[in-house]
């Protein structure tokens, strides 16, 4: 199986970059030149269909813009190469000791010979972590869940998941990590192999917490927990109505 190594850096971040993947044993990394927040015109994208209409234009969200046209880049690239699986890392990793690095191989490589995923996020960002999820596998310590959170500083991902994230990204209308959960054959490692975010923070001036697990009360999981609070009131309602009844029938 051939293997084709990626980072997506910009400029300031290179040094950076370079070194995680020298850390990585991966010197020999394809780093594109990426596609720039500032040299593009959002007009100019929505009237070639590369955005949509509705997606806004500021500073923060052309760079979103920016860093999915840059892994859109990646993933044509790949596609164009004979490599039957890309590794994509993301510019702001943090740089794993040695024994981190040796550790993270050796997982890659095992997850490698698992079928049945077509992307794998090894940098999941606010999953939902429910202990309920059933599991792929089993990689040392880490299992392989199906995909439910966002975040690409690092990923797996084969032709077929290339070219379903690509058709799914384009034209823009949401940042492209919120594609994950919904592509076919996608999981994702936890606990995650790489930690996102070192000393300078994101490429994008986000300064928050990148935590692997959203709360468990989080508003995206109303819905499920108000599907499991009526099914407990419902079974409270029946249990009670047993209880009266036995209660009737022994006092008569």
């Amino acid at each position: 199986m051939r293997l084709s190594v990626y980072c997506v850096a910009i400029p300031p971040r290179l040094p950076h970059a370079r070194r995680f993947l020298a850390a990585m044993g991966m010197e020999g990394a394809t780093i594109l030149p990426p596609v720039l927040r500032d040299t593009l015109s959002h007009a100019d994208l929505v009237r070639r269909n590369i955005v949509s209409p509705t997606y806004p234009s500021s500073r923060d969200f052309m760079g979103k813009i920016a860093c999915s046209l840059s892994h859109a880049q990646t993933l044509r690239h790949f596609l164009e190469s004979d490599a039957e699986v890309a590794l994509v890392f993301e510019d702001d990793n943090q740089i794993p000791s040695p024994a981190a690095a040796a550790e993270a191989r050796t997982t890659i490589s095992k997850l490698l010979a698992l079928r049945e995923w077509q992307f794998l996020n090894l940098v999941p960002c606010d999953a939902n972590c429910s202990m309920w999820r059933s599991t792929l596998a089993r990689v040392g310590p880490h299992r392989v869940y199906r995909a439910s959170g966002v975040g690409t500083p690092a990923y797996l991902v084969r032709r077929a998941g290339a070219k379903a994230f690509l058709r799914r990204m384009l034209p823009i209308s949401t940042p492209l990590d919120m594609h994950i959960p919904h592509l076919t054959d996608a999981y994702e490692v936890h606990p995650r192999l790489f930690e996102p975010g070192d000393a300078a923070k994101s490429t994008n001036g986000n300064y928050d917490a990148v935590p692997e697990c959203r709360h468990a009360f989080d508003v995206r999981n109303l819905g499920t927990y108000g599907l499991i609070g009526v099914a407990v009131l419902v079974g409270g309602i029946v249990f009670a109505m047993r209880v009266r009844r036995r209660s009737e029938r022994a006092a008569t």
